[in-house]
């Protein structure tokens, strides 16, 4: 199970949200969900988008730092400087 899916899982049932209720209002079809539950697929960028809506959630929710991670690594060093800007921009206590 990735963990996309993972967190999905866990967010349903901290919020006490069904497969059922959770398909039924994103009108989401089971056998889409059955297939990322089993690893055969992944909800794309804007499914996830509309889970995101849906629970109120930021995107960043299902992702763990580790997989942050591995993407800030596959970025060049120039994006990997533009991305420090921002944050240290955006989040001063981070300009340390």
């Amino acid at each position: 199970m990735n963990i996309v899916v993972k967190n999905l899982s866990k967010l349903m049932q901290n919020k006490n949200i069904s497969a059922y209720k959770f398909t039924k209002d994103l009108h989401l079809s089971n056998s889409a969900v059955t297939d990322w539950s089993k690893g055969k697929a992944s909800p794309s960028r804007k499914t996830l988008l509309k889970i995101c809506d849906y629970f109120s959630v930021p995107l960043s929710y299902f992702y763990q730092e580790t997989e942050l991670h591995e993407i800030y690594n596959q970025l060049t060093p120039d994006e990997q400087n533009e991305v420090m800007d921002f944050i240290k921009n955006k989040y001063p206590r981070f300009s340390n």
